[in-house]
């Protein structure tokens, strides 16, 4: 799930690295600064495009885990139905 969350994000910024050293080593240029700025805003501007879409995929994937009850080898699991509250273990 994290490397569909942030797989793209990484992806543009890896595409924006490429092209900035590109750039930098066509115009001979060997600042530091000048392949690390079009990188962060290009994961930036990523990010902010595709945080609605994480968000939703990650609050899936909470609401999906936690709905299931936690299954130990040799347990017996009671599930309440409708209106029943569920039964402590010991009681």
């Amino acid at each position: 799930m994290a490397l569909t969350c942030v797989g793209p994000v990484l992806l543009a910024g890896l595409i924006a690295g490429v092209l900035a050293g590109l750039v930098q080593s066509l115009f001979q240029i060997h600042d530091q600064i000048a392949g690390f700025v079009p990188r962060v805003v290009v994961m930036v501007m990523t990010l902010m495009l595709l945080l609605p879409w994480m968000s939703g995929r990650l609050t899936d994937f909470g609401r999906e885990y936690f709905s299931r009850p936690m299954l130990l080898p040799g347990s017996q699991v009671h599930l309440p139905q409708e209106g029943e509250y569920p039964a402590w273990p010991g009681n």
